[in-house]
């Protein structure tokens, strides 16, 4: 072996064990810092849980209404497919519910009804209170069911009562009157479309057929405002819950990087020492 190589060979072997040396360092810091970490204090654990409801009156009518409007639905459907005693109150009763049911979704969404969750956590021997609040109508599957039902039960209550003067007096109307057609007039009232092969000619008529249309525009002006409101404040929601999850995270790494800067899992000569050993100690049982 030449000189030149000899060098070349004691400069490789220099290189290796500067690199098992640095690789070392990494070791005893990352097992320090994992020590470290198990160290931290232990995860909160739940001890109680108190609930408050946020405008609860509002949330009982509006379930009560919910299942008062069903059964006039039903009866104003039968009132539209043949006569039945008290047909015409019952449908005027089906349309006022079905504008309640609507009014009572929109204020609930826009007064932020709900339940204020407060929980108490033990952490160690420190005790903490977290506050949450859970909408009433948390989900757009559920807002859409009550607004279905609604406007279900006015499109039903106004058929009942249109049916109901046709039977009365069939001069409130052009055209004939049916359980299907009378369903169909509503709907075209309704989405004031009027393609007037049936229409109202008695003053009674066409002053109904003009609360309908009126009715129609206003609720579903409270309907878009209610599902526009609901969807920003769920996003802004979901985007504050991401920003606090990185930011716990953050929080988290720069207080390991800062004990680390400060010497927290050992002075860098105890370190330089451990790792000298561990070299020492590979390469003679080599």
């Amino acid at each position: 072996m030449t000189k030149k190589e000899r060098e070349l060979n004691n400069e490789r072997t220099d290189d290796t064990g500067k690199l098992e040396f640095v690789e070392e360092m990494v070791r005893i810091f990352e097992q320090r810092m994992l020590k470290a970490v198990k160290k931290l204090p232990p995860k909160p654990e739940p001890i109680s849980t108190l609930i408050t409801p946020v405008y609860g009156n509002l949330i009982s009518i509006r379930k009560k209404l919910f299942y008062s409007i069903l059964p006039l639905m039903i009866y104003s459907l039968l009132n539209i497919l043949h006569p039945v005693p008290l047909g015409l109150i019952i449908s005027m009763a089906s349309t006022i519910g079905g504008i309640a049911l609507i009014v009572l979704v929109f204020l609930e969404t826009i007064k932020g009804a709900g339940s204020q969750i407060q929980t108490e956590y033990k952490q160690g021997k420190s005790y903490s209170r977290r506050f949450k609040f859970v909408p009433s109508l948390n989900s757009a599957l559920l807002l859409l069911k009550y607004f279905g039902i609604g406007v279900l039960g006015i499109i039903l209550g106004f058929s009942g009562i249109y049916i109901s003067l046709f039977r009365t007096n069939p001069m409130h109307f052009y055209g004939s009157l049916n359980g299907i057609s009378a369903f169909y007039f509503t709907i075209s009232t309704f989405v004031t479309v009027g393609i007037g092969d049936i229409y109202a000619t008695s003053l009674l008529s066409r002053a109904i057929v003009s609360l309908e249309m009126v009715v129609s525009l206003f609720l579903m002006t409270i309907i878009l405002a209610t599902l526009i409101s609901w969807v920003t404040i769920s996003e802004r929601k979901r985007l504050e819950a991401r920003l606090r999850k990185r930011e716990l995270s953050m929080q988290m790494t720069e207080t390991l990087l800062r004990e680390a800067k400060l010497g927290v899992y050992g002075k860098i000569e105890e370190i330089m020492k451990e790792a000298e050993m561990r070299v020492e100690k590979r390469k003679e049982s080599t």
